[in-house]
């Protein structure tokens, strides 16, 4: 399992803009921003999504290949909007959530991976009429607390206790820390570095060094358009 691209957008479920923006969703004729999100994946040569996933549906959230009628009563942790361009979109108590097949790191290491899914995400939050929005992986406390029926700034407080919580700057979304295992890297000849075991207790000698993987742990706040920015109430 990986870590895939989430945005946790703070609404009101019950509102006018959420209801219209789900019409707009639901509709045959696709907005602009998240066409261009499918059509920078076909580039890439991902996996095929699209040629099964040709119109919005409602899924149950256990399976994405079980549809569901019509739009059930809302907000529902059980179903989701799938979308053609590889959005689910879950309605709960206070927030949206959207979920995409991305991969984190890729978004997080691509520029233009940012650039397609920042203009997606700018329409979502301008749709929805976002008072806030947050970006996180799909494994973070913030869509987890969410997913587990918590408010928008519950999650956030989780996210916090738990030593995940808001990040400065988008480049703090992906950090490279020491691998914790007993790997070392031995210098070999040329650029090259040979792979040995060396228990964690001994120190390193000299010019040799712990591998490094990648993580990310926080939650970054999204700028959002200007003019729901204003919109802050109810989700602090």
């Amino acid at each position: 399992m990986g870590m895939d691209f989430t945005a946790i957008l703070c609404c009101d479920p019950h509102s006018e803009a959420v209801s219209r923006a789900l019409d707009i969703l639901e509709a045959t004729d696709r907005p602009q921003p998240l066409q261009a999100v499918v059509r920078c994946w076909k580039e890439y040569g991902f996996f095929g999504f699209y040629e099964d996933w040709r119109v919005p549906v409602w899924v149950q959230d256990k399976n994405h290949e079980a549809e569901v009628p019509t739009r059930p009563p809302l907000p529902s942790l059980q179903v989701n909007l799938r979308l053609p361009e590889g959005f689910f979109v879950t309605v709960a108590k206070d927030a949206i959530i959207v979920y995409h097949l991305l991969r984190w790191r890729q978004f997080l290491t691509e520029s233009k991976w940012q650039s397609v899914m920042f203009d997606a995400l700018r329409w979502f939050c301008d749709e929805f009429a976002a008072k806030d929005c947050v970006l996180a992986h799909d494994c973070q406390w913030v869509p987890c607390g969410i997913r587990e029926g918590l408010s928008f700034a519950d999650a956030l407080s989780q996210a916090e206790r738990e030593g995940a919580g808001q990040v400065s700057s988008f480049e703090e979304l992906y950090i490279e820390i020491e691998d914790e295992s007993d790997v070392a890297m031995k210098p070999a000849k040329g650029n090259l570095a040979q792979c040995v075991k060396w228990p964690r207790s001994k120190p390193l000698p000299a010019g040799w060094t712990r591998p490094m993987v990648w993580d990310s742990k926080g939650y970054w706040r999204f700028d959002l358009p200007s003019r729901v920015q204003q919109r802050t109430s109810g989700c602090t």
